[in-house]
């Protein structure tokens, strides 16, 4: 994933990162709902 040169690593760590906590937020109340919590 080295397509942008001009970009800083740390902006598509970010981003990166970003998506994996919206993931894990959604696996976890999808959990909870179907799991009756």
């Amino acid at each position: 994933m080295t397509h942008y040169d001009g970009v800083p690593s740390a902006s598509g760590m970010s981003v990166f990162a970003f998506a994996i906590v919206i993931y894990v937020l959604l696996v976890i109340v999808l959990d909870g709902r179907w799991w009756g919590a």
